[in-house]
């Protein structure tokens, strides 16, 4: 019984998940458009991904860009502890202060 509505929560969670990605993909190129060079448009795509996601993931933006810039090395050593939604971990694992 509760297999059944769990299924179509699951769904109707994926659907309104996918939406939020596809409105933030429109806005991304509507905003890519307003740039003046199609490199200007790239650069400000490379920000407003990680930005974004951040978001997505309830992640602080500024506190995950800051601490990228601030761990260099072990971004570099291993760059799959550092995104959005594990940041925050990896910086506890390292005696990091996020946000």
């Amino acid at each position: 019984m509760f297999g059944g509505i769990m299924a179509i929560a699951g769904l109707l969670f994926a659907l309104v998940y996918a939406r939020a990605v596809r409105q933030r993909k429109i806005s991304l190129q509507q905003k890519a458009e307003a740039h003046k060079t199609q490199n200007g448009a790239h650069v400000g795509d490379l920000f407003m991904s990680p930005i974004y996601t951040c978001q997505l993931c309830q992640a602080n933006p500024f506190d995950y860009l800051t601490q990228l810039q601030q761990h260099p090395e072990d971004l570099s050593l291993h760059p799959a502890e550092w995104m959005p939604w594990n940041y925050r971990d990896t910086c506890a694992r390292i005696g990091a202060d996020p946000q």
